[in-house]
């Protein structure tokens, strides 16, 4: 049972759990339109739910596996993989997670007519090994990575739901807009995550963005993607929404204001754990706004 309960904690169970509540919300939306379309019944869109899940569980243990060292020392609390696992079944898990992701992937390729899809995901497997090996401590690689591949869990739903990929469909004109939030959003908490984690990093003589450029700069760049991610949200519900002036103000509320004040509690962090703080309240904003796509029916004029 400890083993577990480890491995649910190493392949961070909560974050996955996110991630697949992240695309059945944009999977409800779809379907909450008529778009003529041959949608996935849940039973094969599943086989897209466990592929992402098992590849990103995968990427997790592995991230674990060759990030000891610097989890000494900014996760002191935290139990090491090594202290569960030995090497040999942390690989042996490593392995089937990712073979059960690709045949999964593999499954719904097949399924859909587009079998040449499921590259996709052994693409997402190599990157993921590749940022755990080499790339998590390069200079804001390694974050754009990562924020790259959590907006892509998103861009697979309508890619499987085989919607048109044009900015002329509404459909995909709306979703690649959330994906971009979702990406300048989560570049936001990478670099928080980079400075709550300096100094572990430091010790393992990573090139992380505070590193080079130190806290104050590495706040203000962090700050730079907020900002960013505010015009894209306001840009996604007056422009790219047909929608009432009370949704309008409701994205503004929900969505815009909380933005704005972590923007400037961001500004006064100093603090590990203030960083901390941000690092979780992003993820909360992060998920209002992936779950206002359940109303996507009423973001399109009929």
């Amino acid at each position: 049972m400890n083993k577990i309960i480890a491995f649910l904690s190493f392949i961070r169970w909560k974050n996955l759990l996110i991630m697949i509540v992240m695309q059945l919300f944009f999977k409800f939306g779809i379907d909450s339109i008529e778009l003529n379309l041959n949608s996935l019944s849940y039973s094969v869109f599943f086989l897209l739910i466990f592929a992402t899940f098992f590849i990103a569980a995968a990427g997790n243990l592995i991230n674990d596996y060759f990030d000891i060292e610097c989890d000494k020392i900014n996760k002191p609390r935290k139990s090491l993989i090594l202290d569960i696992f030995d090497r040999k079944s942390i690989l042996k898990l490593y392995t089937v997670l990712n073979i059960f992701g690709f045949i999964s992937g593999l499954g719904i390729s097949i399924v859909i007519g587009k079998p040449l899809y499921s590259f996709i995901f052994l693409g997402i497997i190599l990157i993921l090994f590749l940022y755990s090996k080499f790339l998590k401590k390069t200079l804001i690689l390694g974050n754009f990575l990562i924020a790259l591949l959590l907006s892509i869990s998103v861009i697979l739903v309508p890619l499987f739901e085989q919607i048109p990929f044009h900015f002329s469909n509404k459909i995909f004109d709306i979703i690649f807009n959330y994906a971009l939030f979702v990406f300048i959003f989560n570049l936001f908490r990478e670099i928080i995550k980079d400075i709550e984690d300096i100094d572990g990093d430091y010790k393992i003589g990573a090139k992380t963005l505070p590193i080079i450029l130190g806290r104050k700069r590495a706040k203000n760049i962090s700050l730079l993607f907020a900002g960013a991610s505010l015009y894209q949200i306001l840009d996604l519900s007056f422009n790219v929404f047909e929608t009432t002036f009370e949704i309008k103000t409701l994205f503004v509320i929900f969505i815009f204001l909380p933005i704005m004040i972590v923007m400037y509690k961001t500004t006064l962090a100093e603090k590990k754990s203030e960083f901390r703080k941000i690092s979780n309240y992003i993820k909360i904003i992060l998920a209002i706004g992936v779950f206002s796509i359940l109303f996507l029916k009423y973001f399109i004029q009929k």
